[in-house]
C-alpha cells in the first residue's frame, strides 16, 4: 500500500471550496430572480387594478351619459317635472369637471332652465352667499389673531437704533492709507522703485505733515520771544 502524496487531499479541498462558492453565488442569483418575479407580479396586479378602475369608470360614465342625453330632447323638457330636471342637473354637475360632453350638456341645462323657468343656475343661492361670507369672516379673524401673536411685546415703543457713524478718511499711520497712496501712484505710472522708496520713507514717518507742523508751531509758542532770541544767538555762535 503506497503512501498518499497529498494530491487527493488538495483536490478534495479545492472541490469543497468551489462547491461552497457556487452555492453562495447560486443563492444570490436566486434572490435576484425572486425579486424580479415579485416586481413583475406587483406590476401585473397594478395593471389589473388600473384596468378594473378604468372599466368601472367607463361603465359609470356610460350610464350618466345615457341619463344626460334627454336634455337635448325638446319633448322631454315639455314633460319633465322640476324633480326630473334636478336629477339630470345633479348628474351634469357630477361629471362636468371630468368629461367634456358632460360640461357641454351642463351648459344646455343652464340655458333651458334660464329660458323656461327664469332661474340662473350659475348665480349662487342665498344659502351659498351666506356660507361664503361666513368663511371670509372666519379667515379674517384668523389672520387678525395671527397678527396679534406676531406683534412685539412692547407696543408703541420704537426699536433701538444705533447712530450711523460716517466713515472718515483712513488714519495717517495705517496700511489702508499707504495702500490707497500706492494705488494712486501706480495709476499715475510712477516707477515701481520710486514707489517702494516713497513707501519706506512714509513708514519711517508715523505722523502726518500737518501734525508735525502743528507740533513745531506749538513748541515755538511755548518758548516765547526769549527762547527764539536764544536760538538765534546759538546759531550765530555756531556760524563764527
Amino acid at each position: 500500500m503506497s503512501e498518499s502524496d497529498g494530491i487527493d487531499e488538495a483536490l478534495g479541498r479545492s472541490l469543497r471550496e468551489a462547491m461552497q462558492l457556487a452555492e453562495q453565488q447560486g443563492r444570490q442569483w436566486s434572490n435576484v430572480l425572486r425579486r424580479m418575479r415579485e416586481i413583475a407580479r406587483q406590476r401585473q396586479e397594478e395593471a389589473a387594478r388600473r384596468a378594473e378602475a378604468q372599466a368601472r369608470y367607463q361603465a359609470m360614465w356610460s350610464q350618466a351619459r345615457e341619463r344626460l342625453s334627454v336634455v337635448e330632447d325638446p319633448d322631454w323638457w315639455g314633460k319633465a317635472t322640476p324633480e326630473q330636471v334636478a336629477e339630470v342637473y345633479e348628474v351634469a354637475v357630477t361629471w362636468r369637471d371630468h368629461e367634456v360632453e358632460a360640461a357641454r350638456l351642463d351648459d344646455v341645462i343652464h340655458a333651458e332652465v334660464l329660458e323656461r323657468y327664469d332661474h340662473d343656475l350659475r348665480a349662487p343661492s342665498p344659502e351659498q352667499v351666506r356660507e361664503d361670507l361666513e368663511k371670509i369672516q372666519e379667515q379674517r379673524k384668523e389672520q387678525e389673531s395671527e397678527a396679534e401673536q406676531d406683534a412685539p411685546e412692547r407696543v408703541g415703543q420704537e426699536p433701538d437704533l444705533e447712530p450711523e457713524v460716517e466713515a472718515g478718511p483712513p488714519e495717517w499711520d495705517s496700511e489702508e492709507r499707504r495702500s490707497l497712496f500706492e494705488k494712486q501712484m501706480r495709476e499715475n505710472n510712477i516707477d515701481p522703485e520710486l514707489i517702494e522708496t516713497r513707501l519706506q520713507a512714509d513708514r519711517m514717518q508715523s505722523r502726518s505733515p500737518r501734525d508735525a507742523v502743528q507740533t513745531k508751531q506749538a513748541a515755538t509758542r511755548l518758548r516765547g520771544p526769549r527762547g527764539r532770541s536764544h536760538d538765534r544767538q546759538a546759531e550765530s555762535t555756531m556760524s563764527r
